[in-house]
């Protein structure tokens, strides 16, 4: 009897714990993201998110970050220069600024700021 107890007892841990590694994977993968730059899997995109419903995976679509930009002198604001597809649907988060004065700035996806790439 005492056998057959532990022998279910081991069936049932064993089973937990491999529903706990399947969950455990699912939400790994999950909370990956094709936004290239980061050092370990994003739990947040950074950058400026797109806002256009109608192409929600092209440039300004509604799942879309845009990760480059360059400065426009003339107009004296920010373009996007290049956009990343959100693929895992993660949360969107303002990159904090460069330091100094930039023409063209990268978002780096692992210190979750701006990043000049040139004057």
């Amino acid at each position: 009897m005492r056998v057959l107890v532990w022998t279910l007892t081991g069936l049932l841990a064993l089973c937990v714990f491999s529903l706990t590694l399947a969950a455990w994977s699912r939400t790994a993968k999950a909370s990956e993201s094709t936004v290239s730059g980061a050092a370990y899997p994003l739990r947040v995109v950074f950058g400026d998110p797109g806002t256009n419903m109608a192409a929600s995976d092209g440039p300004n679509g509604s799942e879309t970050v845009c990760t480059d930009e360059t400065f426009d002198a003339r107009s004296a604001a920010w373009s996007c220069a290049g956009w990343a597809v959100d693929s895992g649907g993660l949360p969107i988060a303002s990159a904090a600024p460069q330091d100094g004065s930039c023409g063209e700035r990268h978002v780096d996806q692992s210190a979750g700021r701006w990043v000049c790439v040139s004057s």
